[in-house]
């Protein structure tokens, strides 16, 4: 006699909706409604580099927050969500955020609407979008990342495959996933502010060696400044 335990696509499940089920005892999950109805993708110009298929979306959004200052953004949204107890929300890759729309739209559930963002970027200015009503179902279409869209964010459940950096010394290690995807930044310590004069491009990590202070360093100067730190060429 079944007990009404069994898990399928459409059940109300660890704070959110079943959209996805690998058949290994893990899934995906959907908050109920839309966090956002007109975010940014944000970062526009800027390339972070994610990927597009199920289980890479939280390691694009760790991604996303990290590389992009810019706040209010539907990575960053998703990022700082705590909803029905949970707090791992993430923004869905491209693929996900296709197994989501399609499968909740087709049950009549979730309160879809049309358009939301993809933690899949395609490029410096433009990003996925997944198109459900408006556009046939499933439509995938790139959109200016300034541009505002809908944005619902997902957790994963059980023994799903997430993919990520698995190494602890990375800049970008990830402790919520399980199989490595060659994805690992290694760690840069150096000056990360850009108005420094000994600003390094490559550094990731600020060891708190920015020289700011601008002026004279020359000793024999008239103009010489003891507090400065970087030479502005003003020295008489």
């Amino acid at each position: 006699t079944d007990d009404g335990s069994c898990l399928v696509i459409g059940s109300t499940f660890q704070g959110g909706i079943i959209f996805y089920l690998d058949g290994n005892g893990g899934g995906l999950i959907a908050a109920p409604t839309d966090q956002s109805t007109g975010a940014p993708w944000g970062c526009s110009g800027t390339t972070i580099g994610t990927n597009s298929g199920i289980g890479t979306g939280l390691q694009n959004t760790l991604d996303i927050v990290a590389g992009c200052t810019e706040s209010g953004t539907a990575a960053e949204i998703c990022d700082n969500l705590t909803l029905n107890g949970y707090s791992d929300w993430y923004l869905p890759s491209k693929d996900e955020g296709l197994e989501m729309l399609v499968n909740l739209d087709a049950l009549g559930i979730g309160d879809i609407n049309d358009y939301y963002w993809c933690s899949t970027e395609a490029g410096g200015n433009y990003a996925s979008i997944e198109a459900l009503k408006v556009r046939p179902a499933g439509t995938t279409v790139s959109s200016s990342k300034w541009n505002n869209s809908n944005v619902r964010a997902i957790r994963a459940f059980g023994n799903f495959i997430m993919y990520g950096c698995t190494d602890t010394t990375a800049f970008n290690y990830n402790s919520l996933v399980n199989t490595d995807d060659g994805s690992c930044i290694a760690v840069v310590n150096g000056c990360t502010d850009a108005t420094a004069c000994n600003y390094d491009a490559t550094a990731n990590v600020d060891d708190g060696s920015c020289l700011t202070i601008y002026g004279c360093t020359d000793a024999t100067a008239c103009n010489y400044d003891p507090n400065a730190t970087c030479d502005d060429g003003s020295c008489i």
